[in-house]
């Protein structure tokens, strides 16, 4: 015991601390940029040639492909048991021998999609330029990165460096220059060579030219020219050099200020709590080395809720053990329950000492399984103790007394525990993400009841020989040992006066009493049909943050953008002001705005784009304010109103384990004409249902394009498709002369035209384009130009274009479980019969629903039949094992009254609690049918031997159940915000447990008596 104490208290040290379960994404991701190219461009040049390279390999599950302006993404998701390695291997080398790719492109990169645990971000407000801004911020990241112990820091906010060399049309023409000749001299003279060496006697000396420029100044002396008279045309004398930052013209603010972020990760073995100290005190220390002007904020720590459940495994950990302590000291004697109630550290130190082998973390959703498991873990303690006590009592104190009374439950307490370990298994097989989260409750419910079981059989049965309990007890007893005397006593009056003759008309009425218990689960199931109590599979969890995503008309301005926000905003200061006339106190922090989307949130990927704006509020907590963030949502909604030429505005108040919309229809296949239409109609549809709202598409239009033809005129010039695009392309988007390494950022060296000759169409007519002779003629000389729309982002799934048209829901009005079948069964058909070469399907939250309930439902009737087998053994009876497991069923009546007793809604999580709840039940109805064979392999008569088993039972059971229901309290009274995904889960399991006492003391041995019933008439009639 000692040594797995110990083992416990080192497992502390080295067990890896974490914000949530690592998510393993099982997913290759294959990126290529390709700077300045349509999503249409993309997707015909990079996005095709690798889903045609990729297709066929092994171990795909699925291939989604994502083309936005300038980039390429190919999601390759592995199948589950396939290595993700050797799958990533395989990509690479397909990946690698495509030989299509445009020059412009960069070189793909194939790595594992990994997502970053962010724990603090810091904002640096001043009021001041975006390029002091920057300095500061990357002087704070240099600072925090020599932090020991802090290793990822990455500077958000803000648009990316650039090194931009502009020269204007006339200077050109009057140097007789092209782009790409100025880019070649910065290629040749902007290099650092190394030279070899010279090995001298005394020493060697390495040869090296350096002459790689760095600073703008440095660009400015490159020679571009040295004419015969020895003058030398400079880089400076032709262009003006801008060091700064690229054309994306974003804007963040905080708190009303600009501001640049600085998000903070933890890797490895960082700690969230460690980082976020650290950070903290960086911050605390920045007002003495830093400027007054520049202040320094930390926000969004999401290190505060691991803070919190650490705090809570502490004081509801400490309160639900004290709670089961008093419920077994009431019961039993105050040193018998002292050894029963051991079990709990000794398990959770056992389990702690072995989470490292089974790469387990303590997080957030851990330190919940801990408490999910308190009152369970002792169930098995609790029947051995309570039948050593009986021993003690009726033959005296003594070791064969104890052993005696261990060996009496031996075999029901090892089956019942199995049977427990069973039923958690199907929480271990979830699918998708969300298994991520819900495989280390049952894993370390699972391993905390394998110690439970090791203390049960080994360790307490020599500690309760400690205990003076029995015929030699003394005659003086403490205060403690009266009470719990007389309430002993209350329980054998309340058993003799009360359950026995209960019990001796329900088996006398056996059939009756199967018929009331089955009646009793009828009007259950019907508070669920009759809409008492609605089943929500991800119900609505208030956040702590709300989010605002504003997204214009592809193509809109920062400018009008900026317009659009600034109702935003104003609606969020008049809403502040009502607030305080309220007096509702304090209810927001920090409000930090993104014009031009640059700034993500919560692993999100917000591109950088002129026509999106984000919001992000961080609120109080929870626990610290009486209005929740879907209310003050809510408001915020109202108050903003309309905002005109919105594309799509969405607000997210509320906290979820997936990103995923409730409502999401997957439109694929046919011609992208046909998928647009289908499109509208679904849209036009959806807006028809009362409580959809934030309703959109992932296309509504693109930006305008100018499709640009060479003549067949330029072409007897020499002029080329290539060639033409080629020059526009250096005109306006830049000639990349080279990368420089700065520091530790990474800026391209662009050669184009100046910010005011390449912003309007005007501009296009003066470009000047060079033929292969070195003459120079108009544009409009060589090419045509016809307007037309580019396509958004475009979405492919498995190589086709799919079109996903995604809603939000008050799920509290709205049964969305009800409009995604009727969109499923009805609604989509009817819209496809005018479409019949396109297809649909239902993704996000219906998709996760629906694997979720396959999963539990397959792997829940795998568990069932190991739980048959596994009471099939001690029971030595194919039959009896249906008494046991017909209790599961009717545990149902109490996680539904108890969801209706606490207005709670059903969900996915409550039905993971239920499948829990399998087990936990069937614990007592072995121990009583067990008692029941025992009696009546004595030759007690079947009546007897039930009615007998249901009194000497009844003290474990009642206590097994009150100390599972006591150690489940603290987190049904929790209200912090991690609770709520867990509370459905702890209230089917509280109240199913409950309900399921009465259920093993009554309807359990009225089944057996019907079982030996049906055993009479078969025989009779077989004879």
């Amino acid at each position: 015991m000692l040594l797995i104490l110990a083992g416990g208290v080192v497992g502390i040290q080295s067990v890896n601390v974490r914000m949530f379960p690592k998510v393993d994404l099982r997913t290759v991701v294959v990126s290529i940029l390709y700077p300045g190219a349509a999503p249409e461009e993309v997707e015909r040049a990079l996005v095709l040639p690798v889903e045609e390279a990729v297709q066929g390999l092994e171990g795909i599950k699925e291939l989604r492909s994502e083309a936005q302006e300038g980039i390429a993404s190919v999601f390759l998701e592995a199948e589950r048991n396939y290595p993700l390695d050797k799958l990533k291997e395989n990509v690479k080398t397909r990946v690698d021998a495509i030989l299509t790719f445009p020059n412009e492109a960069e070189r793909p990169t194939v790595e594992e999609l990994v997502l970053a645990e962010e724990i603090i971000r810091i904002a640096i407000e001043a009021d001041t330029d975006q390029l002091t801004l920057r300095r500061v911020a990357a002087q704070a990241r240099d600072e925090l990165l020599r932090v020991p112990g802090i290793s990822q820091v990455k500077i958000d906010g803000l648009p990316d460096l650039e090194l931009a060399i502009e020269v204007s049309e006339e200077t050109l023409r009057r140097q007789g220059l092209t782009f790409e000749e100025v880019a070649n001299a910065v290629r040749r003279s902007s290099e650092d060579i190394p030279g070899g060496s010279v090995k001298t006697r005394s020493s060697e000396i390495l040869l090296r030219v350096k002459q790689q420029a760095y600073e703008g100044h440095e660009f400015e002396k490159i020679v571009l020219r040295s004419l015969p008279d020895g003058t030398r045309i400079t880089l400076g004398d032709v262009a003006t050099i801008r060091d700064g930052f690229t054309d994306d013209r974003s804007v963040s603010l905080f708190d009303g200020l600009p501001a640049a972020f600085l998000v903070v990760y933890a890797v490895g073995t960082e700690t969230p709590i460690d980082v976020s100290n650290k950070v903290n005190a960086f911050v605390d220390q920045t007002r003495e080395r830093y400027p007054e002007a520049f202040q320094f904020s930390t926000y969004v720590d999401s290190s505060f809720y691991l803070r919190g459940r650490l705090r809570t495994m502490l004081v509801n950990g400490g309160a639900g053990f004290l709670l089961v302590m008093v419920v077994l000291t009431l019961f039993l004697r105050p040193s018998l329950a002292f050894f029963v109630a051991m079990g709990i550290p000794f398990s959770f130190l056992g389990t702690l000492f072995v989470m490292p082998l089974f790469g387990i973390s303590i997080n957030i959703i851990s330190l919940f399984a801990f408490i999910l498991v308190l009152g369970i873990v002792v169930d098995d303690a609790i029947v051995v103790g309570e039948s050593v006590f009986s021993e003690f009592q009726r033959v005296g104190h003594g070791t064969e007394a104890a052993i005696r009374g261990a060996e009496y439950v031996a075999v029901p307490v090892v089956f019942a525990v199995l049977t427990t370990m069973v039923a958690f298994g199907p929480l271990l097989m979830v699918p998708g993400a969300s298994g991520d989260f819900f495989t280390p409750i049952a894993a370390i419910v699972v391993l905390t009841l394998f110690w439970s079981l090791i203390q049960s059989k080994i360790v307490l049965p020599y500690h309760l020989t400690f205990c003076r309990v029995g015929k030699d007890e003394g005659a003086t007893q403490s205060w403690i040992l009266r009470v719990q005397r007389a309430i002993a006593d209350a329980l054998e009056r309340f058993v003799e006066g009360t359950y026995k003759p209960i019990l001796d008309v329900a088996l006398r009425m056996r059939y009756v009493t199967v018929a009331f218990f089955v009646g009793l689960l009828a009007i259950s199931m019907a508070l669920i049909g009759g809409g008492w109590v609605r089943f929500i599979p991800f119900p609505v969890v208030p956040s702590d943050f709300i989010v605002i995503q504003l997204e214009m008309p592809v193509g809109t301005s920062l400018e009008r953008t900026t317009i659009a926000a600034q109702q935003i905003q104003d609606a969020y200061e008049a809403m502040l002001v009502d607030l305080e006339n309220e007096q509702v106190g304090r209810i927001t922090k920090h409000l930090s705005i993104s014009l031009g989307g640059n700034q993500g949130f919560n692993q999100q990927t917000i591109g950088a784009s002129s026509n999106r704006a984000v919001f992000i509020l961080e609120l109080t907590k929870s626990e610290e304010r009486t209005l929740s963030a879907v209310a003050l949502g809510d408001r915020w909604r109202e108050a903003i109103g309309v905002i005109p030429g919105v594309k799509s505005m969405q607000l997210i108040s509320t906290a979820a384990l997936n990103d995923e919309k409730p409502i999401n229809v997957q439109l694929s296949g046919g011609s992208f004409g046909d998928l647009l239409a289908a499109r509208t109609d679904v849209v036009g549809k959806l807006r028809t249902y009362a409580g959809v709202f934030d309703i959109t598409d992932n296309y509504s239009g693109g930006k305008l394009e100018l499709r640009m033809r060479v003549k067949p005129e330029a072409e007897a010039l020499g002029v080329t498709a290539v060639e033409l695009g080629s020059q526009v392309r250096q005109a306006f988007y830049g000639a990349e002369a080279e990368r420089i390494i700065r520091g530790r950022d990474e800026l391209k060296v662009m050669v184009r035209y100046p910010r005011d000759e390449r912003d309007s169409l005007a501009d296009l007519e003066n470009l000047r384009i060079r033929l292969p002779d070195g003459r120079a003629v108009a544009f409009h000389e060589v090419a045509d130009l016809q307007f037309g729309e580019s396509y958004p982002t475009i979405k492919r799934v498995n190589q086709q274009r799919v079109v996903n048209i995604t809603a939000d829901a008050d799920k509290q009005a709205t049964d969305v479980q009800q409009l995604n079948a009727e969109l499923k069964k009805t609604i989509i058909p009817a819209i496809l019969e005018r479409y019949p070469e396109v297809r649909s399907s239902l993704e996000g939250e219906a998709k996760a629903n629906a694997e979720m309930l396959e999963s539990l439902s397959k792997n829940g009737v795998i568990a069932l039949v190991i739980i048959y087998g596994l009471l099939a053994i001690p029971f030595r009876s194919y039959l009896q094992p249906f008494i046991v497991m017909s209790v599961i069923p009717f545990g149902l009546i109490g996680a539904i009254g108890g969801h209706f007793v606490t207005g709670q809604s059903l969900s996915m999580l409550s039905l993971f609690g239920i499948v829990a709840l399998t087990g936990v039940v069937v614990n007592d109805s072995l121990v009583l049918v067990d008692y029941v064979n025992k009696e009546a392999a004595h030759g007690v008569k079947v009546l007897d031997a039930a009615w007998t088993a249901g009194s000497r039972r009844f003290r474990p059971i009642i206590l097994t159940s009150l100390t599972t229901f006591a150690g489940l309290i603290p987190i049904l009274l929790e209200r912090s915000l991690q609770a709520q995904f867990l509370i459905p889960m702890a209230t089917s399991l509280a109240f199913g447990v409950l309900f399921a006492t009465l259920i093993t003391l009554i309807l359990v041995p009225a089944l057996y008596l019907i079982l030996a019933d049906v055993k009479r008439v078969v025989t009779r009639l077989w004879v």
